[in-house]
């Protein structure tokens, strides 16, 4: 039962932020509003390979959190707790 609270929480939580920097990006184009698109990026610029000859991996992880992708994580953690 605690994990499908956990993974409720966390489903919640990613639907909030895809929302949510849906919105800040589709809002941050009005003026009044272009404060919901700022933000930053965190992660690799450039993906890692590693190649074996007959098998070639390629990692690599990038964040871009915005205020609207906050505000929406924020909305959805609230919503989860309340139903």
């Amino acid at each position: 039962m605690r994990t499908k609270r956990g993974l409720g929480w966390i489903l919640a939580l990613i639907i909030g932020a895809i929302i949510g920097g849906l919105v800040g990006n589709y809002l941050a184009g009005f003026p009044p509003l272009s404060w919901l698109g700022f933000g930053g990026q965190i992660g690799m610029d450039s993906p890692l390979s590693l190649d074996l000859w007959i098998l070639k991996l390629t990692f690599g992880i990038s964040f871009k959190f915005t205020i609207g992708n906050v505000i929406g994580m924020l909305l959805g953690a609230l919503t989860y707790k309340i139903l």
